[in-house]
């Protein structure tokens, strides 16, 4: 029986920043795990992502196909978030939003666009919600929409195209120090719990 896989993912600086704070998240928990995993029955993954509307998902899908994680857990920098933001829900959109190759996700874009219109319009986390708000309730906001850049498409393809996988999702981290120590500190008892399997999975 292979042992239980988590891949956790980041994202590349965007918008003309040198930082992206959720790679910076995914990084530093690795190394931490790394110091205290040597005999525990869990393997951590972690992937830098392009922000890049034709790019994201085949490096995405590359590395679930590698690692076949039994969990995901992707993270995407908000501004806009103090510290953390549990997304409830992907949204089948995108918008006129261009990438780090100053291209949009459809040709002569210019409103909102479905990511596939035969697709559902929405999809739900199976993130442990409850586990992660009652643990750590003071560094999490909760909200139904990851917004429609390269965050929600990320969250919309990793609940569409891998079935198999039962606990998935995704979680905004802000852009402070705070904001990354609060990531920091989460994600390592998110994966130290999943190891003592004290988290509920679906």
């Amino acid at each position: 029986m292979s042992i239980p896989t988590l891949l956790l993912t980041g994202f590349e600086p965007f918008g003309g920043d040198t930082v992206n704070n959720s790679w910076e998240i995914a990084q530093a928990v690795q190394k931490q795990w790394q110091e205290i995993a040597t005999e525990l029955p869990m393997q951590l993954i972690v992937l830098k992502l392009p922000v890049s509307w034709t790019k994201t998902i085949p490096t995405f899908m590359a590395a679930i196909q590698q690692y076949k994680p039994h969990y995901v857990v992707c993270l995407g920098l908000s501004k806009a978030v103090a510290l953390l933001h549990f997304e409830e829900i992907a949204r089948n959109t995108t918008r006129a939003i261009p990438d780090n190759e100053q291209q949009f996700f459809a040709l002569k874009q210019a409103i909102n666009t479905p990511i596939n219109p035969n697709w559902p319009t929405t999809h739900a986390s199976t993130l442990p919600k409850t586990w992660l708000l009652n643990n750590y309730a003071p560094y999490f906001t909760v909200g139904q929409d990851a917004g429609a850049y390269l965050c929600n498409f990320l969250f919309f393809h990793l609940m569409q195209l891998t079935p198999t996988i039962k606990c998935k999702g995704f979680i905004h981290v802000g852009a402070s120090k705070e904001a990354k120590l609060a990531g920091i500190e989460v994600l390592m008892g998110f994966v130290q719990s999943f190891v003592a399997k004290e988290i509920p999975t679906v």
